[in-house]
């Protein structure tokens, strides 16, 4: 937050603020002066993985085979261009995916809000994916936050962010405004509180982003100091079920969800001591209708005295007798047993596509 004045960071800043009240002891390293060596060095350390575009791939390398870790992730590091709205219906094909396995390993990936996670989900189809649906404030900008949610706005201009970042698209929005004869006043300043008072001046705020947004911290502060926000789909606090608050209700909103964030992330760290189940070898098969079968493929497979190394990976192709249920009684002594099951009858080839897509 000292170079970057962004929600991304500022939502950092406070996490490591709760971390530290809660006796957590914290050490802040920019990714780009991270090497293998500090890894080494702090290999019993914990590590929150925020922005890690500079972050050299030896050292994520490092973190996916040594460490326990938390992605925080604040935008879209897993495609190529950043940007999930390059592709139809958000679906990067798989030549534009990046750091795929950094994401799998991870003990969790923490998404800001249920849009953000479902993109997420679609295209890296794994399950350590969480939402939290919300962003972090300090109790101090809260507090400016209720101030300027009764301070008397201008009517009838739009408030635009005026961003040098191509995501945020602020030509095309004042193009917008021009294009519709809308009166607008670009906001922007270096200090947190004066751009938040400038944002406040005008009773409207215009965002019409080209990236898909995570949450979007300044829609919510617009939202939290009364204002009437005019957005595109691209905005993943919009779908959230609490967009329907405004001013000190999503504001108090915000100051509760504190703590069901930090709980997140405390959870995670008390469970940090679990030995990472990494196989040697990856089992999979499918079948449809294979109640008959089932129980002695499993028997056999796990008296295998490699077994222990091994996942099992099974597909099970929308069949409907007791399969899911003789797959759990297995599972309950077996927790390397991992079961799909899609809701349509799907071929050979692509069901054990999936499986291998899993593995």
């Amino acid at each position: 937050v000292e170079q970057v004045l962004g929600g991304g960071e500022l939502n950092n800043q406070e996490l490591i603020r709760l971390l530290q009240q809660n006796q957590i002891q914290v050490e802040k390293v920019n990714s780009q002066n991270v090497s293998v060596g500090f890894l080494e060095s702090n290999q019993n350390c914990f590590y929150i993985i925020s922005n890690f575009v500079l972050l050299d791939y030896t050292c994520r390398e490092w973190l996916t085979n040594n460490a326990q870790y938390i992605i925080y992730e604040h935008d879209h590091k897993y495609v190529k261009n950043r940007n999930p709205a390059s592709y139809k219906d958000f679906v990067i094909p798989s030549r534009d995916l990046v750091n795929f396995r950094f994401y799998r390993e991870a003990q969790k990936v923490i998404c800001q809000s249920q849009y953000h996670k479902t993109i997420l989900s679609k295209n890296l189809n794994i399950d350590n994916i969480i939402s939290v649906g919300g962003n972090l404030w300090s109790e101090e900008s809260l507090q400016e936050l209720e101030k300027l949610s009764s301070k008397e706005k201008r009517t009838g201009i739009y408030s635009i962010l005026d961003s040098p970042y191509q995501s945020k698209n602020t030509p095309k929005t004042v193009y917008h405004c021009q294009k519709n004869n809308l009166d607008y006043e670009l906001v922007s300043d270096s200090d947190y509180i004066k751009f938040l008072d400038k944002l406040s001046h005008n009773e409207k705020f215009l965002f019409l982003p080209s990236t898909p947004e995570t949450l979007s911290r300044v829609v919510c502060e617009s939202r939290m100091m009364g204002m009437k926000v005019t957005t595109n789909q691209l905005v993943g606090a919009c779908q959230e079920e609490w967009f329907n608050l405004k001013g000190k209700q999503l504001i108090d909103f915000m100051r509760s969800k504190k703590q069901d964030i930090l709980g997140v992330f405390l959870r995670e760290m008390t469970n940090s001591n679990q030995i990472k189940f990494r196989p040697k070898i990856s089992i999979v098969t499918t079948f449809h209708q294979g109640e008959e079968f089932l129980s002695d493929f499993l028997k056999n497979i796990t008296e295998q005295t490699v077994f222990k190394e091994c996942e099992l990976i099974i597909v099970d192709a929308a069949s409907k007798g007791k399969e899911s249920e003789i797959i759990k009684s297995y599972q309950k002594e077996h927790s390397n047993i991992v079961h799909i099951r899609t809701e349509e009858k799907l071929k050979p080839t692509p069901s054990i596509n999936l499986a291998i897509q899993k593995s």
